[in-house]
């Protein structure tokens, strides 16, 4: 992919951030994070941009039936290309999982692991949901507990992990970083991990600056640069790793 194809792509997702930033940040952080996360995925595939959106629960409940069958045909699509899992979610308007759309959306998945996203953390009975979602044949659950990170949200992930009872995977999310992944472990028993491992924000390198435009959300600098950071990463796994190690002694 051409850099100015990037360029053209960025811009279009900035467009997308200000047209529903309610729906997929709250902060100008969590924005980035979608931005960036958005960009790597198209780096690697362009289909995989749809798969994001799907992750991030941007439309998580009253999905048409002409979207319901877009996701099936993508995550299809996603099978055929050899991927071995998915992250799925779609909830009813009174705040349960919509059993019958991941019915749907499960079948079309076939063989392969199904992740259930933070539209979970947006259910009214977490524990009904997980019930649901274990009896759906999903293998994880991606939840930071129905709070704003992992740590605000230790006691129901404790509980959650505990009543799961190896049945499904319950992956902590959002927020999660090399400092304080041992803590979350300590309080909730978990072992998985969710983290898109960036770096502090980079200066962009531009000397003249327009102030008076904003391509996308006037709330997010536009010379300001966010990045994967490698040793974030390497360093989260190792932490990981020991974890799940320690676990299976």
């Amino acid at each position: 992919m051409s850099e100015y194809d990037k360029i053209c792509i960025e811009t279009f997702l900035r467009d997308q951030l200000k047209l529903f930033p309610e729906k997929v940040a709250e902060t100008p952080e969590e924005a980035e994070d979608f931005l960036d996360m958005c960009m790597a995925a198209v780096c690697k595939n362009m289909k995989e941009v749809r798969e994001y959106f799907d992750e991030t629960g941007a439309d998580i409940s009253g999905m048409s039936k002409e979207e319901l069958e877009q996701m099936c045909e993508e995550i299809r699509t996603y099978r055929e290309l050899g991927a071995n899992g998915v992250v799925i979610g779609a909830l009813t308007p009174d705040g349960d999982l919509d059993l019958d759309a991941m019915r749907r959306l499960m079948n079309c998945a076939g063989n392969m692991d199904v992740t259930l996203h933070r539209a979970f953390d947006m259910t009214r009975d977490p524990f009904a949901a997980m019930e649901d979602a274990i009896r759906l044949g999903c293998k994880t659950i991606l939840t930071s507990g129905q709070q704003k990170d992992p740590l605000t949200g230790a006691e129901l992930l404790r509980e959650l992990f505990e009543k799961a009872d190896d049945r499904i995977d319950i992956m902590a999310g959002c927020g999660v970083k090399k400092w304080n992944i041992q803590e979350i472990h300590d309080k909730t028993g978990i072992v998985v991990f969710h983290t898109t491992g960036r770096k502090g924000v980079l200066d962009s390198g531009m000397r003249y600056r327009k102030q008076t435009v904003a391509m996308g959300l006037p709330s997010l600098s536009e010379y300001e640069l966010w990045q994967t950071d490698e040793e974030e990463f390497r360093a989260c796994a190792q932490i990981v790793h020991s974890l799940a190690a320690g676990a299976g002694q």
